[in-house]
């Protein structure tokens, strides 16, 4: 793999010899990984003109170790729009193993290929009381015809429910999530 992107990519390519599992645990192969970072770093490469990909175990180390560079304040790889350089192939390999075995690599109970399981699909609900306290009655009376619960408990109590939803494939950047993630508070019925 390494030696076709060297080629086809005219670049110079560093694979890591790391230490694997199971014969050596967590850390050891992210003090592998850091340390040859770490190294081509001292030899002056450029961060800028860096990129750290991998896929399988080797996936799953670079994003473990995209997190630690960024827990240390190591400079990070980046790519030509300033995010990043740091990608994992594990659905891509997931997925070529699935459709040998699987009917268009869909899975066998869900239907889904790799790609759509591993999309978050976010729904937020706001709450918001009518302006004019006149509309509450209104609101209440399209209640029943509520696509969901949840929409029908928010206009039975005079309220509007807007609704949000985002789809977000979870091959993303995670570097680029915001670091305040919010959490559901503890009464959250809807």
């Amino acid at each position: 793999i390494t030696a076709n992107l060297a080629r086809l990519g005219r670049l110079d390519v560093c694979a890591a010899d790391y230490r694997l599992a199971p014969e050596h645990r967590f850390p050891a192969p992210l003090e592998d990984a850091l340390a040859v970072y770490q190294a081509l770093l001292a030899r002056g490469q450029d961060p800028a003109r860096l990129a750290v990909a991998g896929d399988s175990a080797g996936g799953h180390l670079t994003l473990q170790l995209a997190v630690a560079l960024k827990e240390r304040g190591l400079p990070l790889p980046e790519d030509a729009r300033g995010r990043a350089a740091i990608r994992n192939d594990y659905q891509a390999e997931q997925y070529a193993d699935h459709a040998v075995r699987w009917p268009q690599g869909r899975g066998l109970r869900s239907g889904l290929t790799i790609f759509e399981a591993n999309m978050l699909r976010l729904r937020l609900v706001y709450v918001v009381e009518p302006l004019v306290p006149a509309l509450r009655p209104l609101l209440r009376g399209l209640a029943a015809g509520a696509a969901n619960a949840c929409s029908r408990q928010i206009l039975a109590a005079g309220a509007l429910p807007l609704t949000l939803e985002m789809t977000m494939d979870m091959q993303s950047h995670a570097l680029a999530w915001p670091a305040d993630h919010g959490v559901l508070p503890a009464n959250h019925t809807c």
